[in-house]
């Protein structure tokens, strides 16, 4: 059975490099954020990911895909309001239109794909642990 653990994996690493990407923006354009807000992004959208995938580096598959999972659904909440719901100075209609804004409204649409991915990648993942011997969905 193929695993998705490289899966999980390669969107981690995806997603450290668009959120690192989108955090230099931020700080660029500037577009200040509140002391929770650095907290939530450093603790779940940061390092929540890469312990999920440590886990399951470990062998711990239940608990790195749960973990991954609830990562990538938090920080998919939290991009999509900040980005796109709020009307504030972290929305992207917001951003000036310079080569840092770019920046900015691209990361924040490439950091939504990639959650949803991270999502799907990791309900899939905790479906092998619970169910290892069904047949893969084609």
């Amino acid at each position: 059975m193929l695993t998705l653990i490289p899966i999980v994996r390669t969107i981690a690493i995806l997603h450290l490099m668009i959120a690192m990407t989108h955090g230099m923006a931020h700080h660029m354009i500037p577009v200040p954020i509140s002391m929770f807000q650095m907290i939530f992004v450093t603790g779940v959208i940061v390092i929540a990911p890469i312990v999920g995938v440590l886990l399951l580096q470990s062998g711990d598959r239940w608990v790195g895909s749960f973990v991954f999972l609830c990562t990538m659904i938090g920080a998919l909440l939290f991009n999509h309001f900040h980005h796109f719901v709020q009307i504030s100075a972290d929305h992207v209609s917001q951003i000036p239109t310079t080569a840092w804004g770019q920046v900015f409204q691209l990361t924040a649409r490439w950091l939504e794909v990639v959650e949803i991915g991270g999502c799907i990648a990791a309900i899939g993942l905790l479906r092998q642990v619970f169910y290892p011997n069904k047949p893969s969905l084609k």
